[in-house]
């Protein structure tokens, strides 16, 4: 079984505008997706991390519906779920 792909950031400083939050987990999820496709593999699940500033950090996981894929909008859109 082939190893998991994740990335993760450490801002400078706390995103509060709900927006550019969004920008950045789609990115995030396009440029990571864009890995894994290039390695010659499929995305099966999704994980989404994110810290507040409490140090509160909810982790989700989503097994794709459709199954494995390599579409890059079906990964940021479950990604932003």
């Amino acid at each position: 079984m082939p190893p998991d792909r994740g990335r993760e950031i450490a801002f400078p400083r706390d995103f509060t505008d709900r927006d550019h939050i969004a920008e950045r987990v789609a990115a995030l999820a396009r440029e990571l997706g864009a890995d894994v496709v290039a390695a010659g593999r499929r995305v099966t699940h999704v994980a989404v991390k994110v810290r507040f500033a409490s140090f509160y950090t909810p982790t989700r996981v989503m097994k794709l519906r459709d199954g494995p894929t390599t579409d890059l909008d079906t990964i940021e859109r479950v990604a932003l779920t």
